[in-house]
């Protein structure tokens, strides 16, 4: 597989392998490439627009998005994608995240493990307009400031 730049997307070039019909290509600042599925990518709006009918380009990621923030992401679209996100009911009331968020959510979200990379997938996320993230990201957050107090 090679990548050619042209103007603001990259153009996948082989002579043996097409996307199939229903796969986006996205390349992360590394220049690794992620394969999502029309599902995946249109929890996205960002990605969602720029995913084409034809399948034969791909989507680079803003630098914003930093390879450690950008794998977080992906598990996560990945699994949002079969596993639609709970509807989170406002206010936040209680202390337990699992009444808020399921429990994978609240184990990745404690797999972020440190501030920064907490603070990079909320701001890429964000940049990226995943919204059912956003509002994982904040009930998380607000329960875990709850319970400081």
């Amino acid at each position: 597989m090679s990548l050619q730049h042209t103007g603001r997307r990259l153009k996948f070039l082989t002579t043996q392998k097409q996307f199939p019909m229903n796969q986006s290509i996205v390349v992360s600042i590394d220049n690794i490439p992620y394969s999502l599925t029309r599902e995946e990518a249109s929890q996205s709006m960002l990605l969602s627009e720029m995913t084409n009918e034809g399948g034969d380009e791909i989507i680079p990621i803003p630098s914003i998005v930093t390879r450690e923030s950008w794998l977080k992401i992906y598990e996560f679209l990945k699994h949002h994608a079969t596993h639609p996100a709970k509807t989170i009911h406002k206010p936040i009331k209680t202390r337990l995240c699992t009444d808020y968020i399921s429990e994978w959510d609240e184990k990745w979200m404690r797999s972020l493990g440190s501030i920064d990379l907490l603070a990079s997938v909320a701001n890429a996320a964000d940049y990226l307009g995943i919204k059912h993230l956003n509002e994982i990201w904040a009930c998380f957050v607000s329960i875990e400031l709850k319970n400081r107090s």
